[in-house]
C-alpha cells in the first residue's frame, strides 16, 4: 500500500522545499554573519536529507510509514461521512 519508494510528485517538490531555505541565507542574515548562517543551513538540510533518505530505504519506513498507512482509512472514512460515529449506537 504504502512502499519505501520516493513518488514523482515529491522529486517535483523537493527543490521547492530545499530553495526555501537556501533563499533565507541571502535575505535574513546580516552580510557579517551570512557564511555561518549558510554553513549551518547547509549542514541542516544535509542531515535532513540524509536522515530522510536513511529512515525510509534502510530502516524500510518504520513507525512513521505505518501509523500514517494506519490513519488514512480514517481519514478517509471521516471525509466521507463525519457523522459516523454519532450515529452509531453507543455501547
Amino acid at each position: 500500500m504504502y512502499g519505501t519508494t520516493i513518488e514523482y510528485w515529491e522529486l517535483l517538490l523537493a527543490p521547492l522545499y530545499l530553495l526555501i531555505p537556501i533563499a533565507l541565507i541571502f535575505f535574513f542574515p546580516k552580510a557579517s554573519e551570512r557564511k555561518w548562517f549558510a554553513l549551518g543551513m547547509s549542514a541542516r538540510l544535509d542531515g535532513a536529507v540524509f536522515y530522510t533518505l536513511i529512515y525510509l530505504f534502510y530502516c524500510q519506513g518504520g513507525d512513521t510509514i505505518a501509523y500514517y498507512a494506519t490513519a488514512v482509512p480514517f481519514v478517509n472514512m471521516l471525509a466521507q461521512d463525519p457523522f459516523y460515529r454519532a450515529r452509531a449506537p453507543v455501547q
